[in-house]
């Protein structure tokens, strides 16, 4: 069952962060000079999922002599972690004081890092 005009969700699907949250007509104009009605933090951001990892290992040469090598990886399983979608209206809106449906309002355009990795080598003397 679809919520009713002017209801918000409080539950999105990743698809709906990109394709766009909701609707921007379902939101009343603000009175110029005002915020709106909508509360600060109204809804909330797409799930993240974050495994880092990090191998190391010391090898001793000779007394005082060590070589030292890691390996870091960060985003392990390469998880799509999306920005907080776009909240600013006046985006969406139209010189005739309407609200486009194309426009990024209500769309998370940007993601974070895919994997990275890494590896770093250190010889001590």
């Amino acid at each position: 069952m679809a919520p009713a005009r002017g209801a918000i969700k409080s539950k999105f699907s990743q698809k709906e962060y990109v394709n766009g949250l909701f609707d921007p007509n379902v939101f009343p104009i603000p009175v110029l000079g005002t915020n709106g009605t909508l509360k600060r933090d109204a809804f909330r951001g797409s799930r993240q999922i974050n495994t880092n990892l990090s191998l190391a290992r010391s090898f001793k040469i000779m007394e005082s002599r060590e070589f030292h090598v890691q390996w870091q990886a960060f985003n392990v399983l390469n998880t799509t972690n999306l920005y907080m979608p776009n909240g600013d209206m006046a985006l969406a809106l139209k010189p005739n004081k309407t609200f486009s449906t194309t426009s990024i309002f209500g769309k998370s355009t940007q993601a974070f890092d895919p994997r990275i990795m890494q590896v770093s080598a250190t010889f001590s003397f």
